[in-house]
C-alpha cells in the first residue's frame, strides 16, 4: 500500500488491473464515441413494445365466391335486371358498347358501337339510297352502277357482323375463363348465334357481378383497417 501511494501520489486513481502480475492483462478496449443509438452514454437501452392488432375475418362474399365454377344469372334470367333487358332489346348495341368497356377493351367497344348505329338506325338506309340514287333518277350508268354498289355493300355488312360476332365470342370466352365456368368456343358460338339477346343479358349481368365481387374484396383490408385497435 505504501509503494501505491508514492507512485499515485495526490489522489489519483489507480489502475483497475494489477501493475505486476505473472499474468499479462490487456487494457479495456477504447469505446467508439460518440456511441450509436440508443446506447449513447448514461442512457439505458430502449424497449420497443410492437402491438398486433386481431383483424376480424373477411365476410363471406369477399372470402369465397359461392358462384365461381358457374354462371350467376342463368341463360334465361334475363329479367333479373329489367334496365339491362329492355337496353338490350331496344339498343342492343349499346349493351355490347357498355360490356367491351367493362372488360377493359375501348376499341373493341367504340367498334361494336359504330357497327350497331351504322346497321340498326336509318344509317344504312340513307346510304343505300345514296347508292341507288343513279338508278332511281334514270341515269344511264344507274344500273351498271348499282350492280357493282349493292354487292360491294353487301360484302361490308357481312364482314362487319362477322368481325362484331367473333368480338361477341371472345368476351363471352373471358368471362368464363375469369369465372373459371367450364365451356368451349362451340358452345359459345352456339349460345351467340341462337340466343344473342338472352346470352348479352347473361354475360353483363356477370360483369357487373364481378365489379361487386372485386370492389368488396378491395374494401375489406381497409375496413380491417380501419376497425383494428389502438393501444
Amino acid at each position: 500500500m505504501a509503494t501505491d501511494e508514492k507512485m499515485y501520489p495526490h489522489g489519483q486513481q489507480q489502475p483497475m488491473w494489477p501493475l505486476h502480475s505473472t499474468t499479462s492483462h490487456a487494457p479495456p478496449p477504447e469505446l467508439q464515441w460518440p456511441l450509436p443509438p440508443p446506447y449513447e452514454a448514461g442512457a439505458a437501452p430502449t424497449q420497443v413494445h410492437v402491438h398486433v392488432a386481431h383483424q376480424p375475418a373477411p365476410p363471406a362474399a369477399a372470402a369465397a365466391d359461392k358462384f365461381e365454377g358457374r354462371w350467376r344469372y342463368g341463360l334465361c334470367e334475363c329479367c333479373e335486371n329489367p334496365g339491362i333487358c329492355l337496353l338490350t332489346w331496344c339498343l342492343q348495341f349499346v349493351t355490347e358498347w357498355l360490356l367491351a368497356k367493362q372488360l377493359g377493351h375501348p376499341r373493341y367497344a367504340w367498334f361494336l358501337l359504330l357497327v350497331g348505329i351504322f346497321l340498326t338506325t336509318p344509317v344504312l338506309a340513307v346510304v343505300v339510297l345514296i347508292l341507288q340514287l343513279p338508278l332511281l333518277t334514270g341515269s344511264e350508268s344507274g344500273p351498271a352502277l348499282s350492280a357493282v354498289t349493292m354487292p360491294c355493300l353487301s360484302l361490308v355488312i357481312t364482314a362487319l357482323l362477322i368481325v362484331r360476332f367473333f368480338i361477341l365470342i371472345s368476351q363471352r370466352q373471358q368471362i368464363r375463363d375469369s369465372r373459371r365456368i367450364p365451356g368451349d368456343c362451340l358452345g359459345d358460338c352456339c349460345v351467340l348465334y341462337w340466343c344473342q339477346p338472352c346470352s348479352l343479358c347473361q354475360m353483363k349481368q356477370e360483369a357487373d357481378y364481378m365489379d361487386r365481387v372485386s370492389r368488396s374484396q378491395q374494401m375489406q383490408p381497409m375496413t380491417a383497417v380501419a376497425s383494428a385497435p389502438y393501444s
